[in-house]
Protein backbone atom coordinates (compact mmCIF):
# COMPACT_ATOMS: atom_id res chain seq x y z
CA UNK A 1 0.00 0.00 0.00
CA UNK A 2 1.54 3.80 -0.62
CA UNK A 3 2.41 5.26 2.49
CA UNK A 4 0.60 8.20 3.84
CA UNK A 5 2.36 12.01 4.04
CA UNK A 6 2.29 12.95 7.27
CA UNK A 7 3.80 16.17 8.02
CA UNK A 8 0.95 18.17 7.26
CA UNK A 9 3.01 21.20 5.96
CA UNK A 10 4.12 19.04 3.25
CA UNK A 11 0.48 17.81 2.77
CA UNK A 12 -0.94 21.43 3.04
CA UNK A 13 1.89 22.24 -0.04
CA UNK A 14 1.60 19.66 -2.11
CA UNK A 15 -2.27 20.13 -1.78
CA UNK A 16 -1.82 23.78 -3.16
CA UNK A 17 0.05 22.52 -5.96
CA UNK A 18 -2.67 20.19 -6.81
CA UNK A 19 -5.05 22.67 -7.08
CA UNK A 20 -2.95 24.80 -8.96
CA UNK A 21 -2.20 22.33 -11.79
CA UNK A 22 -4.19 18.84 -11.98
CA UNK A 23 -7.81 19.84 -10.47
CA UNK A 24 -7.83 22.77 -13.04
CA UNK A 25 -6.84 20.15 -15.68
CA UNK A 26 -3.60 20.25 -16.20
CA UNK A 27 -2.09 17.12 -17.11
CA UNK A 28 1.79 17.84 -18.20
CA UNK A 29 2.98 19.91 -15.22
CA UNK A 30 6.22 20.99 -15.40
CA UNK A 31 8.99 21.53 -12.48
CA UNK A 32 11.75 24.04 -12.75
CA UNK A 33 13.73 26.50 -10.83
CA UNK A 34 15.78 29.81 -11.22
CA UNK A 35 19.04 28.30 -9.63
CA UNK A 36 20.31 24.22 -9.54
CA UNK A 37 19.98 22.84 -5.73
CA UNK A 38 16.89 24.16 -5.48
CA UNK A 39 14.30 21.01 -4.15
CA UNK A 40 13.36 20.87 -7.73
CA UNK A 41 13.52 17.02 -8.00
CA UNK A 42 12.52 16.25 -4.34
CA UNK A 43 9.42 18.74 -5.22
CA UNK A 44 8.66 17.20 -8.31
CA UNK A 45 9.11 13.67 -6.97
CA UNK A 46 6.85 14.10 -4.36
CA UNK A 47 4.04 15.86 -6.16
CA UNK A 48 4.21 12.66 -8.52
CA UNK A 49 4.12 10.28 -5.50
CA UNK A 50 1.02 12.29 -4.16
CA UNK A 51 -0.94 12.51 -6.92
CA UNK A 52 -0.52 8.45 -6.97
CA UNK A 53 -1.93 8.07 -3.83
CA UNK A 54 -4.69 9.82 -5.04
CA UNK A 55 -5.41 6.47 -7.50
CA UNK A 56 -4.00 8.41 -10.20
CA UNK A 57 -1.78 6.49 -12.95
CA UNK A 58 1.07 9.01 -12.79
CA UNK A 59 4.53 9.26 -14.73
CA UNK A 60 7.69 11.55 -13.56
CA UNK A 61 9.76 12.04 -16.09
CA UNK A 62 13.38 13.43 -15.57
CA UNK A 63 14.32 16.08 -17.97
CA UNK A 64 16.99 17.62 -16.21
CA UNK A 65 19.78 15.92 -17.35
CA UNK A 66 23.06 16.59 -19.03
CA UNK A 67 23.57 14.86 -22.49
CA UNK A 68 25.33 11.50 -22.32
CA UNK A 69 28.18 10.91 -24.99
CA UNK A 70 28.15 7.04 -23.76
CA UNK A 71 24.39 6.74 -24.82
CA UNK A 72 24.04 5.20 -28.57
CA UNK A 73 23.25 7.86 -31.13
CA UNK A 74 19.46 7.84 -32.25
CA UNK A 75 18.48 5.67 -29.79
CA UNK A 76 15.44 7.29 -29.63
CA UNK A 77 13.19 10.02 -30.05
CA UNK A 78 10.60 11.65 -28.78
CA UNK A 79 7.67 11.94 -31.73
CA UNK A 80 8.76 8.73 -33.02
CA UNK A 81 6.30 6.70 -30.91
CA UNK A 82 9.26 4.96 -29.09
CA UNK A 83 9.17 6.94 -25.64
CA UNK A 84 6.73 4.23 -23.88
CA UNK A 85 8.82 1.79 -24.09
CA UNK A 86 11.55 3.91 -22.05
CA UNK A 87 9.51 3.75 -19.54
CA UNK A 88 10.19 2.22 -15.65
CA UNK A 89 6.91 0.59 -14.33
CA UNK A 90 6.42 0.57 -10.73
CA UNK A 91 4.00 -1.47 -8.92
CA UNK A 92 4.72 0.95 -5.57
CA UNK A 93 4.40 4.02 -6.43
CA UNK A 94 4.63 6.17 -10.10
CA UNK A 95 6.29 5.01 -13.62
CA UNK A 96 9.33 6.83 -14.08
CA UNK A 97 11.54 7.92 -17.20
CA UNK A 98 15.17 9.26 -17.25
CA UNK A 99 15.66 11.03 -20.57
CA UNK A 100 19.18 10.09 -21.20
CA UNK A 101 20.81 11.12 -24.38
CA UNK A 102 23.66 11.49 -26.87
CA UNK A 103 24.35 14.56 -27.50
CA UNK A 104 24.22 14.64 -30.97
CA UNK A 105 20.64 13.47 -30.30
CA UNK A 106 19.59 16.97 -27.99
CA UNK A 107 18.53 18.82 -31.24
CA UNK A 108 15.83 16.40 -31.76
CA UNK A 109 14.98 16.38 -28.27
CA UNK A 110 14.75 19.98 -28.05
CA UNK A 111 12.27 20.46 -30.41
CA UNK A 112 8.50 21.03 -29.05
CA UNK A 113 6.90 19.14 -31.91
CA UNK A 114 8.49 16.51 -31.39
CA UNK A 115 7.83 16.61 -27.32
CA UNK A 116 4.33 17.59 -27.64
CA UNK A 117 3.55 14.11 -29.79
CA UNK A 118 5.29 12.70 -27.21
CA UNK A 119 3.54 14.01 -23.92
CA UNK A 120 0.23 13.66 -26.09
CA UNK A 121 -0.12 10.74 -27.96
CA UNK A 122 3.04 8.25 -26.12
CA UNK A 123 1.64 9.07 -22.65
CA UNK A 124 -1.52 9.09 -23.21
CA UNK A 125 -2.57 6.38 -20.83
CA UNK A 126 -1.25 8.74 -17.86
CA UNK A 127 -3.56 11.00 -16.27
CA UNK A 128 -0.66 12.91 -15.07
CA UNK A 129 2.76 13.31 -16.49
CA UNK A 130 5.06 15.64 -14.05
CA UNK A 131 8.45 16.65 -15.90
CA UNK A 132 11.21 17.60 -13.50
CA UNK A 133 13.22 20.19 -15.76
CA UNK A 134 16.50 21.75 -15.48
CA UNK A 135 17.28 24.98 -14.04
CA UNK A 136 15.25 27.97 -16.26
CA UNK A 137 18.79 29.68 -16.77
CA UNK A 138 20.36 29.97 -19.85
CA UNK A 139 23.00 27.52 -20.61
CA UNK A 140 22.14 25.12 -17.47
CA UNK A 141 23.83 22.09 -19.25
CA UNK A 142 20.71 19.92 -19.24
CA UNK A 143 20.02 17.97 -22.72
CA UNK A 144 16.62 19.80 -22.79
CA UNK A 145 16.06 23.12 -21.57
CA UNK A 146 13.70 23.88 -19.45
CA UNK A 147 11.69 26.56 -21.57
CA UNK A 148 11.26 24.12 -24.22
CA UNK A 149 9.25 21.47 -22.16
CA UNK A 150 7.48 24.74 -20.25
CA UNK A 151 6.39 25.95 -23.45
CA UNK A 152 4.21 23.07 -24.06
CA UNK A 153 3.17 21.79 -20.64
CA UNK A 154 -0.10 22.77 -19.41
CA UNK A 155 0.73 23.93 -16.60
CA UNK A 156 4.62 25.46 -14.76
CA UNK A 157 5.52 25.54 -11.07
CA UNK A 158 9.10 27.11 -10.51
CA UNK A 159 10.93 26.49 -7.01
CA UNK A 160 12.63 28.43 -4.77
CA UNK A 161 14.38 27.72 -1.95
CA UNK A 162 12.85 29.90 1.42
CA UNK A 163 14.93 32.79 2.24
CA UNK A 164 17.50 31.25 -0.16
CA UNK A 165 16.22 32.42 -3.36
CA UNK A 166 17.11 35.80 -4.57
CA UNK A 167 14.36 38.14 -5.65
CA UNK A 168 16.09 38.87 -9.02
CA UNK A 169 16.51 35.25 -10.06
CA UNK A 170 12.92 34.53 -9.25
CA UNK A 171 11.64 37.25 -11.75
CA UNK A 172 14.39 36.62 -13.99
CA UNK A 173 12.94 32.94 -14.24
CA UNK A 174 9.08 34.46 -14.54
CA UNK A 175 10.80 36.63 -17.38
CA UNK A 176 12.37 33.71 -19.47
CA UNK A 177 9.04 31.89 -18.94
CA UNK A 178 6.72 34.53 -20.08
CA UNK A 179 8.90 34.99 -22.99
CA UNK A 180 8.12 31.37 -23.99
CA UNK A 181 4.60 31.89 -23.22
CA UNK A 182 4.77 29.32 -20.59
CA UNK A 183 1.48 28.65 -18.33
CA UNK A 184 2.85 29.94 -15.07
CA UNK A 185 0.78 28.13 -12.19
CA UNK A 186 2.57 29.53 -9.34
CA UNK A 187 6.10 29.84 -7.14
CA UNK A 188 6.61 27.42 -4.84
CA UNK A 189 8.71 28.38 -2.03
CA UNK A 190 10.49 25.51 -0.57
CA UNK A 191 10.55 25.84 2.97
CA UNK A 192 10.60 21.80 3.76
CA UNK A 193 13.83 21.63 3.28
CA UNK A 194 15.29 25.36 3.18
CA UNK A 195 12.71 26.79 6.01
CA UNK A 196 12.60 30.56 5.69
CA UNK A 197 13.45 32.91 8.55
CA UNK A 198 9.84 33.36 9.98
CA UNK A 199 9.94 29.51 10.33
CA UNK A 200 13.49 28.98 11.73
CA UNK A 201 12.36 31.79 14.20
CA UNK A 202 10.01 30.43 15.08
CA UNK A 203 11.36 26.79 15.97
CA UNK A 204 13.95 28.58 18.03
CA UNK A 205 11.41 30.32 20.30
CA UNK A 206 9.60 26.83 21.36
CA UNK A 207 12.95 26.23 21.98
CA UNK A 208 12.08 27.75 25.72
CA UNK A 209 8.44 26.74 25.93
CA UNK A 210 9.63 24.77 29.46
CA UNK A 211 10.69 27.78 30.70
CA UNK A 212 8.38 30.75 28.70
CA UNK A 213 5.64 28.44 27.43
CA UNK A 214 3.40 31.80 26.49
CA UNK A 215 5.75 34.01 25.53
CA UNK A 216 7.27 30.75 23.25
CA UNK A 217 4.10 30.06 22.08
CA UNK A 218 2.83 34.00 20.65
CA UNK A 219 6.54 34.44 19.67
CA UNK A 220 6.25 31.60 17.28
CA UNK A 221 3.06 32.70 15.99
CA UNK A 222 4.44 36.27 15.12
CA UNK A 223 7.42 34.42 13.61
CA UNK A 224 5.15 32.64 11.62
CA UNK A 225 2.69 35.37 10.52
CA UNK A 226 5.51 37.98 9.63
CA UNK A 227 4.83 38.04 6.20
CA UNK A 228 8.01 39.73 6.00
CA UNK A 229 10.37 36.95 7.06
CA UNK A 230 9.08 34.42 3.69
CA UNK A 231 10.69 36.88 0.93
CA UNK A 232 13.05 35.69 -0.10
CA UNK A 233 16.30 37.03 0.52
Amino acid sequence: MPGKIIDPRLHTMLERMRNATFTRGAKVIAFTAPHANAGTTLMAALFARRLYETGLKVLLIDASLAPDPRMPEASWAPGDGGASDMVATRSDGPDQLWILVNPQDAGRFNDPARLRVMFREDFLAYDAVIVDCAPSEIGSGAAIEAMTIAAIADATLIVGKANRTLGHERDSALALLAECKADIAGVVVNDIIAPSFGAELAREAMRFKRFFPRFSRWMARWASNVQLFDIPA
